[in-house]
């Protein structure tokens, strides 16, 4: 039987991962500072972007509270993928909570937003 849940624990500077496969739903919160987090990210964010591709939608919330260079690359291309998959019509609800997060944050997810032509929630 296939496991519904993904959840990786988070470290000092890695984040609290969650994915949920049915309902194509990734949950990040925390911290994300290690370098090369595109290892890290890299199992999780490939059934992440399958499942977009496979169902044509898909959830993403993210509450990062801090991220370091390695991590902004990983977000510019997961971003820059769904960019793509939301003009192709595929469903991307992406929330993005910046509770406690710096003013710089909060510009950078701005900044994404408007770069890729995102629609997204900034609570």
């Amino acid at each position: 039987s296939i496991v519904a849940e993904d959840i990786i624990e988070p470290t000092s500077t890695t984040p609290f991962v969650k994915y949920d496969k049915r309902a194509n739903c990734l949950t990040i919160k925390g911290t994300s500072t290690r370098k090369n987090m595109s290892l890290f990210y890299s199992q999780v964010l490939g059934d992440f972007k399958y499942g977009l591709r496979i169902k044509g939608s898909g959830e993403l919330n993210l509450q990062l509270s801090k991220f370091g260079t390695s991590t902004l690359k990983v977000l510019f291309d997961l971003f820059r993928f769904i960019g793509k998959e939301q003009e192709l019509g595929t469903q991307v609800r992406i929330n993005w909570n910046v509770l406690g997060a710096e003013p710089e944050m909060i510009e950078t997810v701005r900044d994404f937003a408007e770069l890729f032509n995102l629609k997204l929630k900034i609570r």
